[in-house]
Formats: C-alpha cells, structure tokens, sequence
C-alpha cells in the first residue's frame, strides 16, 4: 500500500497518510481546482488544499478515491424536512465514532 506524504500548513509536520485517509474531492465545471482535505494527527487540524488536475492524478494514481461531487442545488430545490431531529443520543454516537481508529473511513464510506 502507499504512503503519501503531506506537509500540515498549520504545524508545518510531514504527515504520513494513507490512501484511505485522504479525501479527495475533484475538480467541477466551475472549479478548475480539485480539494483533498485529510486530518493532522500532530495538530489535529483538518488540512484542506488545492489540488492541481496533476496532484489529482497522482493522488487517484497512489489509490486515493475521489469522491463524486454533487451537483450544486438551484433554488427550485425543496428543503429537507423528512429527517428527525439530532438528539443527545446521536451526540454520544458521533463521539464513539471519532475516538475510534478508523473514525474517518466509517464517516466517510456510510
């Protein structure tokens, strides 16, 4: 498996990272710029950045998936109103998840 290394803008620490640490979001028709984001154990920052049509290619290349970009919604769209409300239980969940190991693939993957 690859390791990809990247430097954290915010404590400036070379991060080693796995392929399924890094989010990868493509470039759009209106964006000529892809993201890939990942998570700074040494900070623990979210580490977001611009990722050139190359970076993207290398990236995919090294076995990051890129994750599919929904189309934006217009103004005609309806809002949401079939989901129950966050209670203090789903709080709890969410904190299990991320003190887990695999915190950002069960967020990430469903």
């Amino acid at each position: 498996m690859s390791t990809i290394r990247a430097v954290c803008p915010h404590c400036l620490t070379p991060v080693d990272l796995e392929p399924a640490h890094i989010l990868l979001l493509p470039r759009t028709v209106v964006a000529s710029l892809g993201t890939y984001m990942f998570y700074c154990r040494g900070c623990e920052h979210v580490v977001s950045k611009s990722a050139s049509q190359t970076e993207s290619a290398v990236l995919e290349a090294a076995g990051v998936a890129a994750e599919p970009v929904a189309p934006s919604a217009g103004p005609t769209s309806k809002p949401v109103t079939d989901h129950r409300p966050f209670t203090p239980d789903d709080l709890i969940d969410f904190h299990q998840i991320l003190t887990s190991d695999h915190w950002f693939s069960r967020l990430t993957c469903g």
